[in-house]
């Protein structure tokens, strides 16, 4: 994840107003070409980043680009921050919304395999929704996502769904019987994650104190691009994305998921 512009302070206090989509780009076809509408590079090919800002019906307010920096043009990193949050202000005006009070879904990434990737990605703990029964997981998704939304919880975490326990194979869950929250650190590769906390149920309390506990132990370690892709080589770490790599900024045949 981004460490200046989107971690800023100025910026995460604007980005309230807004709906923050974290979308996937060679990990899914179809958000892909979405995302290839709003940017694509000079030899016109999707990359792997992208960032734009969109009017309710997704046409886009600002020009595309790689990054918030490419968009926000300025002499330092700084005036460039300060001009996005004046331009997400100035929006913001133009659409105040309709009902504050209006519930909040969860922001699921596709799936638990391409989610621990993404968590990996933007070094954040990542929580596991899980029941086989519609009606157990519709009850666990409301007492989640009201914490997921309150001061304490927000953007802490990135989300997915499981509705065959045979999925949390993946994350060291063998033999699951019944379902609730598991949070979960994914490793350096988002190829697999560790369990650091477990809630049973929708049950508020417990879920907090889930979350909390996996907060205080969750240690997120920055990557050091050539060092991680180095390593994931070397021992053999192999990423299959769902469409053809076309950044070309990319290293070429690592097959690392940075």
């Amino acid at each position: 994840m981004d460490r200046s512009f989107l971690s800023d302070d100025s910026v995460v206090a604007a980005s309230r107003s807004f709906v923050c989509i974290r979308a996937l780009t060679y990990e899914s076809k179809s958000e892909g070409e979405f995302l290839a509408n709003i940017f694509r590079g000079r030899g016109g090919e999707l990359e792997n980043s992208v960032f734009a800002i969109l009017d309710p019906s997704g046409k886009k307010i600002t020009r595309g680009g790689r990054s918030p920096g490419m968009v926000f043009g300025g002499p330092t990193e700084q005036a460039q921050i300060e001009a996005m949050v004046t331009k997400m202000m100035e929006i913001a005006k133009r659409y105040p919304g309709t009902d504050s009070a209006a519930k909040q879904s969860l922001p699921y990434l596709a799936d638990l395999r391409r989610g621990l990737n993404a968590a990996s990605c933007d070094l954040q703990p990542l929580v596991v929704v899980a029941d086989v029964d519609s009606t157990r997981l519709a009850a666990l998704e409301e007492s989640v996502a009201t914490l997921a939304w309150s001061a304490e919880f927000v953007g802490a975490f990135a989300f997915a769904r499981v509705t065959d326990f045979a999925e949390l194979t993946q994350i060291g869950v063998v033999g699951a019987e019944s379902g609730g929250i598991f949070v979960v650190a994914p490793d350096a590769y988002g190829l697999e994650g560790k369990v650091l906390a477990h809630a049973d149920g929708p049950h508020s309390a417990a879920i907090a104190a889930a979350l909390r506990a996996a907060t205080k132990s969750y240690e997120a370690r920055a990557k050091d691009s050539r060092k991680h892709i180095r390593k994931g080589m070397r021992t053999g770490k192999k990423w299959e994305p769902e469409t053809p790599v076309t950044d070309p900024h990319h290293p070429k045949e690592t097959g690392v998921r940075l």
